[in-house]
């Protein structure tokens, strides 16, 4: 990747504007120069000398008259060395590599969620698909993974299925359970993401002037633009979405007071009765007591959950600890009492057990936590 690459993603990153994309450019980029040789560090001062040392070495000998491009070069060297050691740091700093710093032990512990769902299909069959798999392209006639293996033949939707009266507009319905997060390819090359504990239903054919789905739970959507532009539609509980070729995340969880919009990239319109919001990217709507109000986010804190992160800013404790139910499938128990509720900032890989979640919050608040097989039991420091 070239240097005015990486200092434009960097800068993307920065302002929240990054797409996941991109970050996932800038991770790799990351990794390919500071573990290179897939060893982590052992703390901070090794990954600075291990990366400096790598980019020393890539800076190759020149005749003493071409001075300019030699120092273009260590330039080049040494923003990549400040920005990786910048990342690194704020990685350790946040928990993100939870192995690299002490703390409690519990006596139990909680694995994380996995690529686990279910599609039901229009004819009534329920296919528990692969967990060894991150989604799946659904299309009239088949069902792939999107590796390109085929889902077990006798569980394809036949010819009859799609043919028959009205088939087309009988819904197939994709879940997962606490605990679990997949992919879906649409029929129409829209591309969507559940979160734990969500679900999404869909003809098994767009047709007609709109093509609308239902959720409940968490999605993450990037909508296929089609030349006729008809309108692709998300109706949740109280909201209807409208867009016609966009990226954004809907959260829409029962157990949440408010249904929240957020938009990355296009335009969409949030409906509710006959009161709409059209939203610009960074933009959130907020669904509450049958309002909808607009504000500024950073949407990478929006979609951490797709990118297999937790982030908190200055989040109440409660908020947080129905995120980490969800994604865990453990139930949560207060002992401790407080004046006022706590909130917390901080980020931590969701691939991680649920002990350095809560060891994470632990460090940053007044709340200790214990773990009862998959029960999670706060209590007062």
């Amino acid at each position: 990747m070239e240097q005015q690459e990486i200092n434009g993603l960097i800068e993307k990153y920065k302002e929240g504007i990054a797409s996941p994309q991109e970050i996932d450019a800038l991770q790799n980029w990351y990794r390919s120069v500071g573990y290179a040789d897939g060893i982590y560090p052992d703390h901070e001062i090794t990954v600075k000398t291990r990366i400096q040392d790598r980019l020393i070495a890539t800076i190759h000998p020149v005749k003493p008259n071409k001075l300019w491009p030699r120092i273009a070069i260590t330039a080049a060297a040494v923003a990549a060395l400040i920005f990786g050691v910048w990342l690194f740091e704020a990685h350790y700093r946040n928990g993100r590599h939870p192995e690299l710093v002490s703390g409690p032990q519990y006596s139990n512990d909680v694995a994380p969620g996995k690529n686990t769902a279910t599609l039901t299909l229009a004819n009534g069959k329920t296919i528990t698909l692969s967990d060894a798999k991150t989604g799946v392209v659904i299309q009239t006639s088949k069902l792939t993974y999107t590796d390109g293996t085929a889902v077990s033949g006798q569980h394809r939707p036949s010819r009859s299925d799609a043919e028959g009266s009205g088939a087309k507009n009988q819904l197939l319905t994709a879940q997962t359970p606490l605990g679990g997060t997949y992919q879906f390819t649409l029929p129409d090359g829209t591309r969507v993401w559940l979160n734990a504990d969500s679900k999404i239903s869909f003809p098994m054919q767009f047709s007609g002037k709109s093509r609308k789905i239902l959720l409940s739970g968490e999605a993450y959507f990037e909508v296929q633009h089609l030349a006729l532009a008809t309108p692709f539609i998300v109706e949740t509980p109280g909201q209807q979405v409208t867009v016609l070729g966009t990226h954004f995340n809907i959260n829409a969880y029962k157990d949440e007071a408010d249904t929240k919009t957020t938009l990355l990239q296009g335009s969409v319109k949030v409906s509710q009765g006959s009161a709409f919001s059209i939203l610009s990217p960074g933009q959130q709507a907020i669904l509450s007591a049958q309002n909808i109000s607009l504000k500024a986010v950073n949407v990478n804190d929006v979609i951490d959950w797709k990118n297999g992160e937790f982030i908190f800013k200055n989040e109440p404790l409660p908020n947080i600890l129905r995120r980490v139910a969800r994604w865990y499938n453990v139930t949560v128990t207060y002992q401790a009492k407080y004046d006022q509720i706590p909130t917390y900032s901080g980020s931590v890989s969701r691939l991680n057990n649920v002990s350095e979640v809560l060891h994470m919050l632990e460090k940053t608040g007044d709340s200790r936590f214990e773990i009862r097989g998959n029960q999670i039991i706060v209590k007062p420091k």
